[in-house]
């Protein structure tokens, strides 16, 4: 069955023969994007069909598969399947674009336990282009999970500073926000003033739950609320320790 084309261009791909009736390919946002026939990547389908024996190989994937409720579960055989998943594997490395990560994904049995391990597929061919989409992708996992607790830390700060400050309008809360927090403000929002002064605003009307206290408002409520004092605030957390 030809998987329906898409647009999305992904930074890496995923090839794993979970159980027989899941997709073959997965790309950087969880979708099925192939079979044992072909894999569409972007705009382009990519045919799989000099590929011999993969059907055969993935049709025995229940077999090799222990979180599946599959009675057909074995580890006779697994080693020399889980190899010529590999061998597939470097033959659709060299049938995609080299800028798109290629995953090589497969149930393992280590001892006593079964995991799902993954590597890296790089051949020779446009090895150096291989390395640096995967040296890309690396790096910009990277800067993204450090803007996201950039953005966590801001978002804790920006609410700290309405329990310290009751009463605090945008215009003060943004102040000391900018005053107290300068570097995380540009980490997640930019250099640009304008932007940082726009995104305050956006940011003043967005949700923030407080774990503490199990509370969710807009920060603008939040001001609201603790207008009066922060007393309510404070029984309600202890309440929650006891």
């Amino acid at each position: 069955m030809m998987p329906k084309k898409e647009s999305h261009y992904p930074q890496y791909i995923i090839f794993m023969a979970d159980d027989s009736n899941s997709p073959l390919f997965w790309n950087d946002k969880g979708e099925g994007i192939g079979d044992v026939e072909s894999v569409c990547i972007g705009d382009e389908v990519y045919s799989l069909s000099s590929l011999k024996g993969l059907k055969e190989w993935f049709l025995k994937a229940n077999k090799y598969n222990s979180f599946t409720e599959s009675e057909q579960f074995t580890t006779e055989g697994m080693d020399d399947w889980i190899k010529q998943g590999n061998e597939f594997a470097l033959q659709i490395r060299d049938m995609i674009p080299c800028d798109i990560v290629l995953y090589y994904c497969h149930v393992e049995k280590c001892g006593d336990d079964v995991h799902v391990m993954k590597r890296v597929i790089l051949t020779e061919k446009n090895k150096e282009k291989q390395q640096y989409a995967l040296f890309k992708q690396i790096t910009e996992k990277y800067e993204r999970e450090q803007r996201e607790e950039t953005e966590r830390r801001l978002k804790k700060a920006a609410f700290r500073l309405l329990l310290k400050y009751p009463g605090a309008d945008l215009g003060t809360w943004a102040f000391r926000l900018c005053l107290q927090n300068g570097e995380e403000l540009v980490g997640v929002f930019g250099s640009n003033p304008t932007k940082i002064n726009d995104s305050l605003i956006e940011l003043w009307r967005s949700p923030y739950y407080d774990e503490e206290s199990g509370i969710e408002y807009t920060y603008k409520q939040w001001a609201e609320q603790l207008a009066g004092g922060q007393k309510w605030y404070y029984d309600i957390v202890n309440k929650k320790k006891t």
